[in-house]
Order: C-alpha cells, then sequence, then structure tokens
C-alpha cells in the first residue's frame, strides 16, 4: 500500500469510529476520506476522460469515435 492509499485508509478508520463503528459502511467512509483529503474519485475521472475522448479534446492527437467510425464505415455524408 502506498503513502496515498495508508492515509485514506486512516481517514476512513476515523469516519468508521466516528460513525460508531458501523459495519458496511466501509466504501462509504473510503470515498469520503478520499473526498476530504483532496483525491478525484475514480467513477468522476473516468467520466471526464470518457467526456474528453469523445469530444475530441484529446491533447495527443488519437482518433475519436466518429475518426473511427468513418475509418470503419466510411463517412455518412
Amino acid at each position: 500500500m502506498d503513502d496515498k492509499e495508508q492515509r485514506i485508509g486512516e481517514r476512513a478508520h476515523e469516519i468508521w469510529e466516528s460513525e460508531g463503528r458501523r459495519e458496511g459502511d466501509d466504501m462509504a467512509h473510503w470515498h469520503r476520506a478520499r473526498q476530504e483529503l483532496g483525491e478525484p474519485d475514480v467513477q468522476e475521472v473516468n467520466e471526464q476522460a470518457s467526456r474528453q475522448f469523445n469530444e475530441g479534446d484529446d491533447k495527443d492527437g488519437a482518433a475519436t469515435n466518429m475518426d473511427i467510425t468513418k475509418a470503419r464505415f466510411g463517412s455518412p455524408d
């Protein structure tokens, strides 16, 4: 476990203790700890990357979905 994950785990444990040590909320505590420590949520990062890819806002010149579709099936024009 790297230092970042250890800090998140420690904060999640603190949250768990502060909420009465209820079982079953471990993922909620983990996500809350990540958020408190300024770590981006994985789902949020994936959604942002997907939006950038679909909009063609990539920085390295990678093909967009439309480019791939045109290459496979020809231009619809």
